[in-house]
């Protein structure tokens, strides 16, 4: 039976980073994940975005995607990645990077030196500069990429009909976005902008560094205490991070027509913000009855039985406290299929009980639970999900036991206070022009 060490170090640094190592010989790589966070703003979504590509594209001294390619491959095919997303009131720009194990290559090479030294470049190294033409060409087409990409969402009508959903209950409010680029912000971006916000988020940001592997912890204090930043002021809580709605909603269905054949309906349940492990876990059993599973009241009843939507499933929006529901359904059974999903609400509610079908759904998340903690990025993040939300703790024997405890009351309970808020139709029809 194999064996793993496996101890965990804090600390705060003097520039004000939170370092995190769990010392490990589990897994066959050294994994950093390196997070910015900073309040949410919609026009600094959009930079944050587009900077995130620039970072993959290169830096000062990095002239492409390309040079950085070649330089992951002479550290024996490093992987590295830079994402920008929204949690609730907050962005998170996450850099992500592995490299194979000190000891499980030739003796006498060390490469950890060049790994953190290609982080750092890629970090702190941009010049943003409009006097460089080569900066400023990779701005121009880091941009114009960007745009492109996101007209090609418009396609995804299962994405669009979502993004209405949620402009509709927030009434077009900050509350109803991601961490997505907006083309209209991303049209009037200028060089300048971006640079005036890469130096004012260096100086506002909480910076959280977690390493999984073999780490000397005193040679990964020295090295990144000459990161250059400013000590962050704010420690900033995801407790109560909730995007709450700005006044009272009562439940409406709106319908728009598209071009295509199929319709696209999504719907919003406001659900009490799961604060809590517990009621995080609560609501996760019931959204997993309700409509998250192939064995779910949705998908056998809707999909299988009544053959109503082509494709029909729920899930959470931790941060918004709300269960969305989204099916692909025939463009004339829009109002259809809204009426028969909170009816199947209504239906899961009566006959829900401590039989063998809720058990195995119970035994069925744990087991998820279960593989999902064997990966070298999960118990990071699962580390900063903790840092973040103190109740938190992603141990398999704890959540094992409170999953056990789960009674069907405990979750009629839950799904009594689904409240449905608002509905959106996307409908199909061939006549209409792109």
């Amino acid at each position: 039976m194999l064996s793993f060490l496996m101890e965990v170090y804090m600390k705060i640094l003097e520039n004000g980073v939170r370092l995190d190592v769990i010392q490990s010989n589990k897994y066959k790589t050294n994994r950093c994940i390196v997070k910015f966070i900073t309040p949410y703003h919609p026009f600094e979504a959009s930079a944050l975005h587009l900077m995130s590509r620039m970072m993959e594209d290169g830096s000062n001294s990095i002239p492409s995607k390309g040079a950085i390619e070649s330089i992951l491959a002479d550290l024996y095919g490093a992987e590295l990645a830079i994402s920008v997303h929204r949690r609730g009131h907050f962005h998170e720009l996450t850099l992500s990077t592995a490299i194979v194990r000190q000891d499980l290559i030739a003796e006498g090479t060390s490469l950890t030196t060049e790994w953190f030294n290609l982080i750092k470049e890629l970090l702190f190294n941009q010049a943003f500069d409009e006097t460089n033409e080569g900066f400023m060409q990779r701005f121009n087409r880091e941009k114009k990429l960007l745009q492109q990409a996101i007209e090609r969402q418009k396609d995804n009508k299962a994405r669009l009909a979502r993004r209405r959903l949620y402009e509709e209950l927030y009434q077009y409010e900050e509350a109803a976005y991601s961490a997505m680029a907006n083309l209209d912000d991303l049209e009037k971006m200028t060089l300048v902008d971006l640079k005036t916000i890469y130096e004012q988020w260096l100086q506002t940001a909480e910076v959280v560094v977690l390493c999984h592997g073999e780490f000397n912890n005193d040679w990964v204090d020295k090295e990144l205490s000459t990161w250059p930043l400013t000590v962050a002021t704010n420690s900033y809580s995801y407790q109560n991070n909730e995007l709450v709605l700005s006044k009272a909603k009562s439940a409406t269905y709106l319908e728009e027509e598209t071009s295509g054949k199929q319709g696209n309906l999504a719907m919003a349940f406001k659900v009490p913000y799961a604060e809590t492990f517990k009621e995080r876990m609560k609501l996760q059993l019931a959204n997993t009855l309700f409509g998250q599973s192939p064995t779910s009241q949705l998908f056998t009843q809707i999909r299988e039985k009544q053959s109503l939507a082509y494709s029909v499933s729920s899930a959470i929006d931790v941060a918004r406290g709300l269960v969305v529901v989204t099916a692909g359904v025939d463009s004339t059974l829009g109002k259809k299929v809204s009426n028969q999903v909170v009816e199947e609400s209504d239906n899961l509610i009566d006959t829900l009980q401590d039989d063998d079908h809720f058990n195995k759904i119970k035994l069925m998340l744990i087991s998820n639970m279960v593989q999902s903690i064997d990966s070298q990025i999960n118990e990071l993040n699962y580390r900063f999900i903790e840092y973040k939300n103190p109740s938190f703790k992603y141990d398999v024997e704890v959540y094992t036991k409170m999953m056990n405890q789960l009674t069907a009351q405990e979750i009629k309970h839950v799904l009594k206070e689904f409240q449905l808020v608002q509905t959106f139709f996307l409908k199909g029809v061939e006549s209409i022009d792109e």
